[in-house]
């Protein structure tokens, strides 16, 4: 606590009683399980929803068939006095014409690999690249997509998945020689195996400036 502060104290309904499990679609069950809830009178204050809310597995996104109004989910949910908290993973699918992987290819905004290139792992929606969140401009990027997701009808976030994991990788995670480029004004180049232990915390970092 003394190197990285304090935690704040958490809203209320972040202690409570919290209804997860791998996984909650389409949102007509997950209304289901808010009402059998209430029905059964168990006391619960949140609902998680896994990778399946999302299109393809893209972060940042809703399935179109299965989770096609979030705003209304959302006020059904807190309707029922509950709140609603949803995964966001930092493997961004590499795919063009996805809005998040154009915008981080644009900035350039990704971690490199040993040959200078975007590093390229595999997660859930297939190859994916990752954001550098050791830097300051990709952080305020990432919050602004978080505070434009959590417009759409999101209580909370659930980030996952940042150690970061990589399905293919050694140890199951990313190359210790890939690169980040660390700094705020003049910027150094070092190495994953450096960073490992705080691109969580970046990420959390910058999605909880997004919410706020």
């Amino acid at each position: 606590a003394k190197l990285s502060g304090p935690m704040e104290l958490p809203p209320l309904w972040a202690i409570g009683y919290q209804q997860c499990r791998y996984s909650y679609y389409p949102d007509s069950r997950v209304k289901q399980i808010v009402d059998s809830l209430r029905i059964c009178q168990i006391p619960c204050d949140v609902v998680w929803m896994d990778i399946d809310y999302m299109d393809q597995f893209r972060v940042f996104t809703f399935d179109p068939k299965l989770f096609p109004n979030p705003e209304e989910l959302q006020q059904y949910i807190n309707a029922r006095k509950m709140k609603a908290v949803y995964m966001i993973d930092p493997g961004v699918k590499v795919e063009p014409g996805y809005f998040v992987y154009d915008q981080g290819k644009a900035y350039d905004f990704f971690v490199k690999d040993a040959r200078g290139e975007n590093f390229e792992g595999r997660v859930w929606p297939g190859m994916c690249n990752f954001p550098d969140y050791t830097r300051s401009e990709v952080r305020t990027w990432w919050s602004g997509l978080t505070r434009d997701f959590m417009r759409r009808g999101v209580d909370g976030l659930w980030n996952d998945m940042n150690d970061p994991s990589v399905f293919e990788g050694v140890g199951g995670t990313m190359d210790e020689d890939a690169v980040h480029l660390v700094g705020e004004s003049h910027y150094t180049y070092e190495s994953h195996l450096r960073h490992h232990n705080t691109y969580g915390m970046h990420m959390v970092r910058a999605s909880r400036e997004g919410s706020l």
